[in-house]
Formats: structure tokens, sequence, C-alpha cells
């Protein structure tokens, strides 16, 4: 389904107000999110979101973490391409 994940997230109440529009304009570029659960699935989870080529980043996948019950959480940097 064309434009499928970023017409989700700005039709998202919560997602969509805090999306500005070139935020919006790079989820046009993503093809697939998937949620990964550890392997113990109480200690957290981790989202892929994979990305078609785009003028935004580098990166085909940008990874975010969540642990549960835990402080922290980190994010995979991202490569921002040479200006």
């Amino acid at each position: 389904v064309p434009n499928f994940w970023v017409t989700s997230f700005i039709n998202h109440p919560q997602v969509s107000g805090i999306l500005d529009e070139e935020e919006e304009e790079c989820l046009h570029a993503l093809s697939k999110l998937e949620v990964e659960e550890f392997e113990d699935i109480k200690s957290g989870y981790r989202i892929n979101f994979h990305f078609d080529e785009n003028p935004y980043f580098e990166n085909k996948v940008l990874t975010k973490e969540f642990h549960l019950n835990s402080a922290a959480a980190s994010e995979n940097g991202s490569d921002w391409p040479a200006s």
C-alpha cells in the first residue's frame, strides 16, 4: 500500500501533533516497520524503521530500543549526509 506508514502516522491523534513538515516528508521513505522483542520479552523490545533512499539520512534502517524497568533507552546513530 503506497504511503501506508506516513498516512498511519499523520492520522494518529497523538503522533500527528508532534510531527513537523520535514519529519512528515521523511516518513514518505519509510517502507517497513518491525518490532522485535528481546530474548527476555519482559525486558523490552526494539523497533526497526526501514527506509528507502532519501535525502534526510543515509541509513537504510534506524533502530530504537525500549528497555522496560530500566532508565536506559538507546538509539543507533544516524549517518547524516555530508553537506
